[in-house]
């Protein structure tokens, strides 16, 4: 009796197992379809609760899968196709699990610089993307995202026309000397 029962149970595991594994399959078709949608779509081709919908497959992918390469994938890819959506609950979510993930250097400094730049150029959530900036100016110094950081830095929050300007204004500065 004892017998039947443990193999009830094991059967129901592995039926369990194998629900999940083909839900985790389904979630990665849906981000696929989108991927190939959004290669071959016009911008606004695409509706907000599609993209909503990509964006809770990747972070249940990001939640559930068990190798932390592939959980930081599906993070980052959530943080970024939310930060076009503006959706700022989904972008600081994705970005902070991400980086609560990460351990290499270079790839930690290129997630702080994405949470920055979406931050502030579709967010526009300028002190979030100076924290981002600012801890890659600092924490990762030697990094090839530092210059992008400091360059980005003297860019908040400015419109493009007050940045085209400032940069003719440096230019004929130059000229002249």
């Amino acid at each position: 009796m004892a017998l039947l029962l443990f193999s009830c149970g094991q059967n129901s595991q592995s039926e369990n197992a194998q629900s999940k594994r083909a839900n985790l399959d389904s979630l990665k078709s849906v981000v696929q379809g989108f991927d190939n949608k959004a290669m071959s779509a016009e911008r606004g081709q695409i509706s907000q609760q599609e993209i909503k919908g990509v964006v809770q497959a990747c972070l249940t992918l990001g939640d559930s899968l068990k190798d932390n390469n592939e959980k930081v994938k599906y993070f980052v890819k959530a943080g970024n196709i939310a930060g076009s959506a503006r959706m700022a609950n989904e972008v600081k979510r994705s970005f902070e699990s991400a980086l609560s993930l990460e351990n290499d250097p270079a790839k930690l400094a290129l997630i702080h610089f994405q949470f920055g730049f979406i931050s502030d150029e579709f967010l526009k959530q300028f002190d979030v993307a100076q924290r981002e900036y600012e801890i890659i100016i600092s924490d990762f110094a030697t990094s090839e995202w530092a210059d992008d950081a400091q360059l980005a830095m003297s860019q908040l929050g400015k419109s493009d026309e007050q940045i085209l300007r400032e940069l003719k204004e440096k230019n004929a500065t130059i000229i002249q000397k």
